[in-house]
C-alpha cells in the first residue's frame, strides 16, 4: 500500500504574514482606494447635489447664464413669419434641424478628437456670432443658411458639455450632476423668455443681440472655468468613420429590442416637444395674446420646473424611471392637444 500523499498546510490568511519559522503577526488591510462613492450614511440625493466638484458648479453656472438669452428659438416662427411670410416657417425649422442633425453626427468624433472644452468653446462663440448675424439676413436664402449654422453651433458643443459633466462624477452623483444642469437650464428659461416677449415688442434685433451676448459669456465661462486637463490624441481619422460607426451602431441598436422601444418613444416625445418651441407661439398669437404675454407662459413653464423637477428627481431615482417619464409624457401630449381649444392667457398658463 502505498503511503498516503503529505497534507500540505493550510496557506496563511492573507492578512497574516510570518515574522518568524512558526510565528504570524496580523498587518491591517491597505485601505480601499476612494473612487469619490460616497460613505452609505451620506448616501443622499441632497447630500450629493452639495457634494458635487467645482466643474460642475461651473457648468451650471454658464448654463444658467446661457439660457437667461434664450431668446430666437421660441419666438424663432413669429420673426420668419413676421418677415418672410407664413410659406417660409417650414424651411427655416428645416434647415434649423439639419444643421442639429448635422452637428449630432459629428459631435462626439469632434469631442474626442478636439477635447470636451474646445467643442464647448467653439460652438458657444460660434453660436455667437450666428445669432447676431442672423438679425441681418434680408432674404431667405441667409435666413435659412443662418439658421443652420446656428442649429448646428448650438449642438455640436452639447456632447462634450455633457461628457464633460458625466466625467467629472462617480457614476452614484451623476443624477445630481444631471438634475442641476437642468435646474440651472430651466432657472434660465424662467427668466428668457418673458424678457425675450418684452424685448421683441420692441425690436426682434434686441432678442438677437441678447441671445448672442449669453452665448458669449457661456463661452467666457467654459474658458476661465473649465480645466483643461483631459489628453486628447489628434486622431483626424476618426471622423471618416462617421458613417461607419452609424451604421455600426444601428445595425447593433436594432438587435435591443428594449433600446428600440425607448428610442421610439424619445422620437415621437421630441416631435411633440418640438411644437412646444415652434408652433405654440402661433397658436398664442391666433388665439390673442400677444408676445409678452407669450414670453410669461413660457417663462412660467420654467418656474413651475424649475420648483418640482428636484424634489420629483429625488423621488424617482428611488422608484421606476419608465413609468414616471410615461406619465410626464402624456401629460405633456394631452396639454399641447388642448393648446389649440385653449383661450387667453391664463388658460395657456394652466396648460
Amino acid at each position: 500500500m502505498n503511503p498516503p500523499p503529505p497534507i500540505s498546510p493550510d496557506p496563511p490568511p492573507e492578512d497574516l504574514v510570518p515574522l518568524a519559522e512558526g510565528v504570524m503577526v496580523e498587518v491591517p488591510a491597505a485601505p480601499v482606494p476612494d473612487f469619490g462613492v460616497p460613505p452609505p450614511e451620506a448616501d443622499s440625493f441632497w447630500h450629493g447635489l452639495r457634494a458635487l466638484p467645482r466643474v460642475v458648479w461651473v457648468v451650471a453656472a454658464g448654463l444658467f447664464i446661457n439660457r437667461i438669452g434664450t431668446m430666437i428659438w421660441p419666438l424663432l416662427t413669429v420673426y420668419v413669419e413676421t418677415h418672410f411670410g407664413s410659406s417660409a416657417t417650414g424651411p427655416v425649422l428645416v434647415s434649423l434641424g439639419l444643421g442639429s442633425l448635422a452637428a449630432s453626427l459629428l459631435a462626439g468624433h469632434a469631442a474626442d478628437t478636439l477635447g470636451r472644452k474646445v467643442c464647448v468653446l467653439t460652438s458657444s462663440f460660434t453660436a455667437g456670432v450666428a445669432a447676431l448675424a442672423l438679425s441681418q439676413a434680408q432674404n431667405l436664402p441667409a435666413m435659412m443658411a443662418l439658421t443652420a449654422a446656428l442649429g448646428f453651433a448650438t449642438s455640436i458643443g452639447w456632447p462634450g458639455l455633457n461628457a464633460l459633466v458625466a466625467e467629472s462624477v462617480p457614476v452614484s452623483r451623476r443624477p445630481q450632476a444631471v438634475a442641476l444642469s437642468r435646474l440651472a437650464v430651466n432657472l434660465g428659461f424662467a427668466f428668457g423668455p418673458s424678457l425675450a416677449g418684452w424685448l421683441a415688442a420692441s425690436s426682434f434685433f434686441l432678442v438677437f443681440f441678447c441671445d448672442s451676448l449669453t452665448w458669449f459669456l457661456f463661452g467666457l465661462i467654459a474658458l476661465v472655468g473649465i480645466p483643461a486637463k483631459e489628453v486628447v490624441v489628434r486622431d483626424w481619422g476618426r471622423f471618416r468613420q462617421v458613417l461607419p460607426s452609424l451604421a455600426e451602431s444601428f445595425r447593433a441598436a436594432r438587435a435591443d429590442r428594449g433600446l428600440v422601444r425607448f428610442l421610439s418613444s424619445q422620437l415621437l416625445a421630441t416631435l411633440i416637444f418640438t411644437q412646444f418651441g415652434t408652433t405654440f407661439s402661433l397658436v398664442m398669437r391666433d388665439a390673442g395674446c400677444s408676445l409678452e404675454q407669450y414670453g410669461l407662459v413660457m417663462g412660467l413653464n420654467g418656474l413651475v420646473i424649475v420648483l418640482f423637477e428636484m424634489p420629483l428627481t429625488a423621488y424617482a431615482v428611488r422608484h421606476h424611471l419608465g413609468h414616471r417619464v410615461a406619465v410626464g409624457m402624456l401629460l405633456f401630449g394631452l396639454a399641447l392637444c388642448a393648446a389649440p381649444f385653449t383661450r387667453g392667457v391664463g388658460g395657456f398658463a394652466l396648460l
